[in-house]
């Protein structure tokens, strides 16, 4: 034993000799007489005086039992062992298996025994630390039956150290043994009433912490049964508070409270519901003393964990925080009263220095510009919550003050949150804030200026395009003048809001300004020591190019010979970035000049940039993923001759990826893990899977660029990649690997049209690839994270779509169609089924609005998921028509009969859904099924439900393109004027809408392409001009007025109307479309030129008499343009 006690302290000696010398007589010791050591240790544990022997010898028991206590953990889903008491490395034997069956029963019996003797706090802690690791797997192989009641005897103790421990190991272990605990959940409920009751603080805050164990394990039984204390928790939260300034203890015990209670709203908001704005009154108070100013009479931690439990609540159900009394603008308010707490000595100096990060003391300030992005977020999509009209008030507040803090948190709250502002608001309120930054752009105090940069640069993200073409000459002038700033970095941040701005510009909107800010970059680039500011001028000379493309070739000989300047001295660490950018800038010039002019150069690029990523370079080195990306950009830049290249980049690139998942045998830290199907944890660096995410990007730009002269990597690439697709441990990995598939896939379909038609190797890969997609949405079930695993159907279904998209026709023989038809009618119906647990969350009697929100979205998610079933399908008959008709037919019309007779409109909808399918891809060849679902379909135009009439009008969009079905036009066009006709309100669902527009799109085509079918023509051409445009639906808008457009250049009899009535109109249609999503690049031409084509009185009068404010604007911009 004295030897133990040696090898204890020498353990800690600061002597790394000692230290090894005794890890190694220990690993002895442990190697060749465990019983003994164990038993030393136990003894020591339990008697020796000196406390910090006793705490080591705990540590030590937990160190020799490591590896069966990690295995624990990993098959009860527990946290990875982050081994930060380990004494020794190497991979470590299970020694707790290796103990016989009488020394297992004493390690267990001396852990509980020490308990109620140990007198130390902290050698108790790691007692119970060792009892909860150790019980793990025992419990749940009823190996330590008698721990339950013997903690719940601990939880009854008058002595508060054991009551402590005892809720500390019931908390730890609650969720090995749920249904045990369910049983004695009166006993439960009396421990927690008698903790809250106790008159010590510690035993309260331990309390506190088993309740928000027993709320995050989340049984309904012991949830209830502690529901009815959340006024004492409340209670003793307030007292702690209160009492926390004077006691540091007190201190430590509120902050864990603190915690338990957020862990709680985070894992359980409705726990909370009937408390909810006492809780919230609470937490506000601990921030705020009165209504101006935060409460500095609390630690600043109190703080920090209040508003992250008041932040968690809308996060997790927004409708519960709009239940507390003016919750939205105590919030904002609180949140920029955080950021003013700005220390204004160090800022100050960050704001003087030539660091690039935040000063890191701006700890209150930097959680409340979170918290208004968190909250924004979470209420983005609450209409009622009017987080922005809230917040846009407060800001107004705080620019009116004559302080530069508050117009610096006013500014930088905008940018925070700007990307929240309601899309049927941008037009409006982005005028204001816009003339607003321009002013104080100007503004004395170099601070608000750069918040004004800051913010004009997150517009310029979130509001893209639209910023771009609604203010280019002001937004580009103003940042014109801050670029030449007297303060470094403010120059530095106009540069970065110019780069996020110029990003989306339209080329003929920057070209007047590219030789003036091209020469105010250049001189940066010669004369700045801040390296902040080159860095910037390097990125934004690199974002003129992309944007002015063959038009930046008056600088190519300038700017070239400077990148590769800085490519070849910038090797400093602080310089990483800027050659980094330097790479990305060359590459993006060499993309916009073209091959012809960058080719030698390209040449020089690449062999720099191949010859820097054979040296050894750091893993957190910027530099590597800007030469990827570089290289790519040059592959693009190049085409075909970037074939030589190849044999040095693509077998690194293979090598990278075929390192796959691994269980988990070692103690790597910066782990990704994740639990596979047969339950076994695997992992890998999440270095390398960054790695791996940027390899496959990558190979992505070469497989599509190269295409077919991609063919001697085709087969090494498929066998390195499709093992990808059923990748675990990242969605992000699994959705690229998937467009990798699909590249390779096309690629080998261009190959074999070009050699010898042999498909052998594009059929081994799509087969490959759909079989393992089709596998893995058979097998997937849903558990209680479903929008997750919906998020993960989506991907894998869309991928597979993507590559059967890719291959083309007739790769897929009769018994494979059969069989992936087969499936993916089998997906449908599981989907479908699927309904059913929808309806029942929805009828269950505690359902609440935050709840019915979740359900919302997982339906949305699995109608996305149907979606994409449905296009499996249809691009399935589309390339195998022939094959479809004489094998496949009779189980589709099956699926179709069975689902249009169902009393259920979503089933209504598939199988029209599917009708479309039909109709759209076997075009003529679909008119022998007719008898099948004709009729039901031209029935269902007017349908009660939305998406059943929306299904039913695409199919006649589809059908109106068949001869046949002209027989069908006039009693088709009655069904669809009688829809029509009930679009009268302008309130109206977005589904309602949809079919609205479904249904104006298939009047125009049905009286377009069959009018001898109609008396009235002329009349029905009006009303379909009266109800355009498309509202909703972007894709069929952007067809149906891509085909007005070309109606008017081809002056069609019917469409102008008796007197030309109908100009006035189809003017109005254009200019609303204009620039939208309703419109492409060559539809939005090609209305500038007729609108430019026009009388320009006439269009004066019309500006004037018939159109809106917003039409006005759009029409005097493309009048204006075509001047210029």
């Amino acid at each position: 034993m004295e030897k133990i006690v040696e090898i204890i302290e020498g353990l800690s000696s600061s002597d790394s000799h000692v230290r090894n010398e005794c890890e190694n007589t220990l690993n002895y010791y442990k190697k060749n007489d465990l019983n003994n050591t164990v038993l030393s240790i136990l003894k020591l544990l339990k008697s020796h005086k000196d406390s910090q022997v006793r705490l080591q010898c705990a540590i030590l028991i937990r160190n020799i039992f490591r590896a069966y206590i990690k295995t624990s953990n990993v098959e009860t889903g527990g946290e990875k062992e982050n081994n930060e008491n380990s004494l020794g490395n190497g991979e470590e034997e299970n020694y707790w298996d290796l103990l016989p069956e009488n020394l297992k029963n004493i390690v267990k019996s001396e852990l509980i025994s020490n308990i109620s003797t140990e007198t130390d706090k902290m050698v108790r802690s790691n007692l119970c630390n060792n009892i909860i690791d150790l019980s793990s797997k025992l419990l749940i192989n009823k190996q330590w039956p008698e721990l339950l009641s013997v903690t719940l005897g601990f939880c009854n103790s008058n002595n508060n150290d054991v009551l402590i421990s005892g809720f500390k190991i019931l908390g730890g272990i609650l969720s090995c043994i749920p249904n045990e605990l369910e049983l004695k959940r009166e006993l439960v409920s009396s421990v927690c009433m008698k903790g809250l009751n106790s008159s010590d603080v510690q035993v309260r805050g331990e309390c506190i912490n088993l309740i928000s164990c027993i709320v995050e394990d989340n049984s309904p039984i012991l949830v209830k049964s502690v529901q009815p204390y959340i006024p004492q928790i409340l209670q003793s939260l307030s007292l702690m508070v209160k009492n926390s300034s004077s006691d540091i203890s007190v201190l430590e015990e509120c902050e864990k409270v603190l915690q338990a209670i957020g862990k709680m709203i985070d894992y359980n908001a409705k726990f909370f519901t009937k408390h909810i704005s006492t809780l919230c009154d609470i937490l506000f108070s601990i921030c705020m003393k009165g209504e101006n100013e935060l409460n500095y009479d609390f630690d600043s931690s109190l703080k920090s964990l209040s508003i992250e439990a008041l932040i968690t609540i809308p996060e997790r159900r927004p409708k519960m925080a709009l239940s507390v009394p003016h919750f939205v603008d105590k919030i904002i308010h609180l949140s920029m009263l955080f950021m003013l707490d700005i220390n204004n000595d160090s800022f100050n100096e960050w704001m003087n220095s030539i660091k690039e990060g935040k000063d890191d003391n701006q700890e209150l300030y930097d959680i409340g510009e979170e918290s208004l992005d968190r909250v924004g977020k979470a209420f983005s999509e609450i209409e009622e919550a009017e987080f922005i009209h809230i917040l846009y008030n407060k800001v107004s507040e705080f620019l009116m003050k004559n302080t530069w803090e508050h117009k610096y948190v006013a500014i930088m709250a905008i940018a925070q949150t700007i990307e929240y502002l309601p899309e049927d608001e941008i037009e409006d309120q982005l005028e204001h804030v816009i003339k607003m930054l321009l002013q104080v752009l100007l503004d004395q105090d170099v601070r608000v200026r750069y918040a004004a940069c800051q913010a004009i640069g997150q517009i310029s993200l979130d509001h893209q395009p639209y910023v771009q073409k609604e203010y280019p000459r002001q937004i580009i002038t103003a940042l014109i003048t801050t670029m030449n700033d007297v303060h470094l970095r403010v120059q530095s941040h106009a540069t970065a809001a110019f780069v996020n701005y110029a990003e989306e510009l339209d080329k003929m909107a920057l070209l007047p300004f590219a030789d003036m800010i091209i020469d105010i970059l250049l001189q940066k680039l010669n004369s700045s020591n801040y390296l902040l500011v080159r860095e910037q001028a390097v990125t934004a000379i690199a974002v003129i190019a992309g944007v002015i493309e063959e038009d930046f070739l008056k600088y190519y000989a300038t700017v070239v010979p400077m990148m590769k300047d800085i490519i070849q001295k910038a090797v400093s660490e602080e310089e990483r970035t800027c050659r980094g950018k330097a790479i990305e800038c060359i590459s993006i010039i060499g993309l916009s000049v073209g091959k012809e002019i960058f080719l030698e150069d390209a040449k020089e690029c690449m062999n720099a940039l191949l010859q820097i990523s054979s040296t050894k370079m750091d893993p957190d080195d910027t530099v590597k993923e800007y030469i990827q990306e570089a290289i790519g950009r040059i592959c693009r830049a190049l085409g075909n001759d970037f074939f030589p290249y190849l044999s040095s980049i693509v077998p690194t690139i293979l090598s990278l990826l075929s390192v796959l998942p691994k269980p988990l045998t070692d103690d790597e830290e910066d782990l990704t893990i994740t639990m596979v199907s047969n339950g076994q944890y695997v992992g890998l660096k999440t270095s390398l899977l960054e790695d791996q995410e940027k390899a496959l990007d990558l190979l992505i730009i070469i497989i599509e660029v190269l295409k077919e002269n991609y063919k001697d990597y085709i087969e090494a690439t498929a066998t390195a990649v499709l093992p990808m697709l059923n990748y675990e441990l990242s969605d992000e990995i699994k959705q690229k690997a998937l467009t990798a598939v699909s590249e390779l896939i096309e690629a080998a379909r261009i190959l074999s049209e070009k050699t010898d038609n042999n498909k052998t190797m594009l059929h081994a890969i799509l087969t490959a690839a759909a079989e393992k997609v089709l596998k893995s949405l058979s097998e997937t079930k849903l558990d209680d994270n479903y929008e997750y695993i919906l998020d993960v159907m989506i991907i894998e279904s869309n991928g597979l779509y993507m590559c059967l998209q890719k291959a083309g026709a007739n790769v897929l023989p009769d018994n494979t169609l059969k069989l992936f038809f087969n499936q993916i009618f089998k997906l449908l119906q599981c989907s479908t089924d699927r309904r059913l647990i929808y309806n029942q969350k929805k009828n269950n009697d505690d359902v609440d609005e935050d709840e019915l929100l979740i359900i919302d979205r997982e339906e949305e998610l699995e109608q996305n998921y149907r979606t994409n079933l449905l296009d499996i399908l249809g691009v399935l008959i589309k390339y195998h028509s022939t094959q479809f008709l004489n094998t496949c037919c009779d189980i589709c019309i099956t699926f179709i009969n069975t689902y249009l007779n169902s009393p259920n409109s979503e089933d209504v909808a598939l199988a029209l859904y599917v009708c479309d399918d039909l109709l759209e891809f076997l075009q003529e060849n679909s008119v022998c099924l007719w008898e099948y679902f004709m009729n039901p379909l031209l029935l269902n135009i007017n349908h009660t439900d939305d998406k059943v009439k929306q299904a039913a009008c695409y199919g006649v969009i589809q059908a109106t393109k068949i001869e046949a079905f002209s027989k069908y036009a006039n009693i088709a066009v009655d069904y669809l004027l009688k829809l029509i006709h009930q679009n009268t309100s302008n309130k109206k669902p977005k589904e309602f809408i949809s079919a609205i527009d479904n249904a104006v799109a298939a009047l125009g085509d049905i009286v377009l392409m069959h009018t001898s079918k109609f008396n009235n023509a002329e009349e029905l051409i009006k009303l379909w001009l009266n109800n355009l445009p498309i509202k909703e639906d972007d894709a069929e808008g952007r067809r149906v007025h891509k085909n007005l457009i070309d109606l008017v250049s081809q002056n069609h009899p019917l469409l102008f109307g008796k007197d030309n009535s109908n100009t006035a109109k189809i003017i109005e249609i254009f200019l609303t479309i204009y620039e939208t999503d309703f419109s492409d690049a060559d539809c939005n031409k090609k209305i500038a030129s007729l609108i430019n084509s026009l009388d320009q009185s006439y269009l004066s009068n019309l500006a004037s008499s018939a159109l809106t404010n917003k039409q006005a604007k759009k029409l005097n911009n493309i009048v204006n343009t075509s001047r210029k």
